[in-house]
């Protein structure tokens, strides 16, 4: 009976050293605060793709560290507001947050579902548009103008905006021709690629769609009713662009969104999120209105 309890004596204490020479440490030296890849926190501070608070503070959007689905997500206001498309929630549970959600159109969009923005307050003016991207749809705040009543393919849902180029005070053909600089300073670098300053986007080749009609949506293309663009306030769509109506890439641009000359790439595999301030539209990191 001695014996047996001496022989058992010693197996835990080689137990006990063997686990002490060999379960703290990683290859590098540095020590492992706890996983083997079950879901839990790695050595490194990050949840492993079930969609947690990483060990940074930010929110993981639930798959796999550092590649095209790891994006981290930053609270991103527009104009002192957080709405739905900053908030870094999924709330239309579709697995897709934010800049990753494609009905998303930058942080002043209060709609996951589809593309009317849905800003409170939003569109008191339906006829009459100003920057259709940013906070607000009304007076003209940020003097970019357009009114539905110059466009002759006569948006019907829209309270009577029948085409009618002599309208009072419509302006259509300057409008047409020329917006000011404020305008496209302010509006032009948070417009879709694909889209005019006034929220009329093509799906395809000269097939233009107004995405304020109600109901208008990827699974409801055809609430969108037909638009003509504005040339003097429109982000066209390049051949190496991603855009509302192509999300592929062409064979000759070799998988390689291009961007305007400072602005980070960012949605196809490989690229980094966006930094703090930035949201990613199209393909592009955008500096978010402040």
């Amino acid at each position: 009976m001695c014996m047996k309890r001496m022989l058992v004596a010693v197996a835990i204490v080689a137990a006990a050293l063997f686990a002490g020479s060999c379960g703290d440490h990683n290859s590098g030296g540095s020590t492992v605060d706890g996983t083997v890849g079950d879901g839990q926190v790695t050595g490194d501070g990050h949840v492993p793709g079930d969609g947690q608070v990483t060990g940074d503070g930010q929110v993981s959007d639930g798959t796999v560290d550092g590649g095209w689905n790891s994006d981290v997500c930053h609270v991103t206001e527009c104009a002192g507001h957080v709405y739905a498309c900053g908030d870094c929630l999924d709330n239309d549970s579709d697995g897709k947050i934010d800049s990753r959600d494609p009905d998303c159109l930058g942080p002043c969009d209060n709609n996951e579902t589809g593309f009317n923005t849905e800003i409170p307050g939003g569109n008191n003016a339906p006829c009459r548009q100003e920057c259709y991207f940013d906070q607000d749809t009304g007076a003209g705040n940020d003097d970019c103008y357009w009114d539905h009543h110059c466009d002759p393919l006569e948006p019907a849902e829209l309270n009577q905006c029948d085409y009618s180029k002599t309208c009072s005070n419509c302006q259509c053909d300057s409008w047409e021709s020329t917006q000011s600089q404020t305008c496209l300073d302010f509006c032009l670098p948070i417009v879709p690629n694909g889209c005019d300053c006034f929220g009329c986007c093509e799906f395809a080749t000269d097939d233009w769609r107004f995405i304020g009609s109600p109901g208008c949506s990827r699974d409801n293309f055809s609430a969108c009713t037909a638009c003509t663009p504005v040339p003097s306030c429109l982000n066209d769509c390049g051949v190496c662009e991603i855009c509302l109506g192509k999300t592929e890439l062409p064979p000759e641009c070799n998988n390689q969104q291009t961007c305007p000359d400072g602005q980070q790439l960012c949605g196809q595999p490989g690229d980094d999120p966006c930094p703090e301030g930035y949201f990613c539209l199209t393909g592009c990191c955008v500096a978010t209105i402040q």
